[in-house]
């Protein structure tokens, strides 16, 4: 189980969930798809035998019908086979600059919400 230090400096974004052809792109569900966060370029981190590792963004489309990417270092189909199902995640540190009074939905996470009408 990873530790809560973990769960505050890392954010799930979303899971792989198969290939999308052969040339080591992959179709990913998305938990928030109003994400302007994976740009190519950028970084994100997979967990994997509890170790985080990190790749970049070489590709991505999330306008799709099925959103899909490209990491570096996963180039053919065999190198999905092992980050199939992982979650991707991103360091809170990477994600853009929020305007004033602005919050990230994540941030709500564990918060008591109450009606104050």
């Amino acid at each position: 189980m990873k530790s809560k230090s973990l769960l505050e400096d890392y954010v799930p974004m979303g899971k792989i969930v198969k290939p999308h052809g052969i040339k080591g792109f992959f179709k990913v569900f998305l938990y928030n798809r109003d994400t302007e966060n994976f740009n190519i370029g950028s970084r994100v981190w997979l967990y994997k035998e509890k170790e985080f590792y990190s790749y970049d963004i070489e590709y991505v489309n999330l306008k799709a019908t099925k959103p899909h990417m490209k990491l570096s270092s996963f180039n053919n189909i065999e190198d999905l086979d092992k980050i199939l199902n992982l979650d991707l995640y991103m360091l809170r540190a990477d994600f853009l600059e929020l305007r004033k009074n602005e919050n990230y939905v994540f941030d709500f996470i564990g918060c008591r919400v109450y009606d104050e009408d």
